[in-house]
């Protein structure tokens, strides 16, 4: 099946917090566009897509507080009827988890491609 199955949200010991999901279609995709980039010297890393990353390197209060927030979002929402997409993008400009918090500064991506699921 290539549709996405959303399972629990996960508040781990080493400072994540994850959405449980299988996307196999949307796995087989990225293995298969890494596959035909390569062809052309360009590098992708492939995601197995078995989890969204929502949180990282955060102290067990801040996990649990995000965990209880996006676990709550999704018993209220219809996720099954939610759109997916595959988003294949490039980090233009690294951050951490202490600059997040003083600055505000986070990760900055730049889309490459966007496919509909």
């Amino acid at each position: 099946s290539g549709g996405v199955v959303v399972g629990r949200v996960l508040a781990v010991d080493r400072g994540h917090v994850l959405l449980d999901i299988a996307a196999p279609g949307a796995a087989a995709l990225s293995r298969a566009v890494a596959s035909s980039a390569a062809a052309f010297g360009v590098h992708l890393r492939p995601k197995d897509v078995g989890h969204l990353s929502l949180a990282c390197g955060r102290e067990p209060s801040e996990r649990e507080f995000i965990r209880r927030i996006h676990d709550e979002a999704l018993q209220a929402a219809a996720v099954a009827d939610c759109h997916w997409e595959l988003v294949v993008a490039e980090v233009v400009r690294r951050s951490d988890v202490e600059a997040l918090r003083q600055t505000g500064q986070a990760h900055v991506f730049r889309d490459v491609l966007r496919v509909p699921l």
